[in-house]
């Protein structure tokens, strides 16, 4: 996981989904393996630290890529609600 975004920075958080996605290359799933990504929220100022920062749209086709190229076949997703 990457440092910068647990310490609240956005800049650090491609990093940290990827290596976290790295990660679960052994786990198998019935059917095919989909990463769903929240979008990003906009909340209070104050709280701004936990908001959730989300990954445009090439970045997640470029996550995509980079994930099959480690050999994790997977469709990466951002959420619909």
């Amino acid at each position: 996981m990457d440092q910068r975004y647990l310490n609240g920075s956005k800049t650090g958080l491609y990093d940290a989904v990827k290596a976290f996605l790295v990660q679960c290359k052994g786990v198998k799933v019935n059917g095919e393996f989909e990463v769903i990504l929240p979008k990003k929220k906009n909340i209070a100022k104050e709280d701004e630290r936990w908001s959730t920062y989300a990954l445009k749209k090439d970045a997640r086709a470029r996550l995509e890529m980079e994930l099959k190229a480690e050999g994790i076949e997977c469709k990466v997703f951002e959420a619909n609600h």
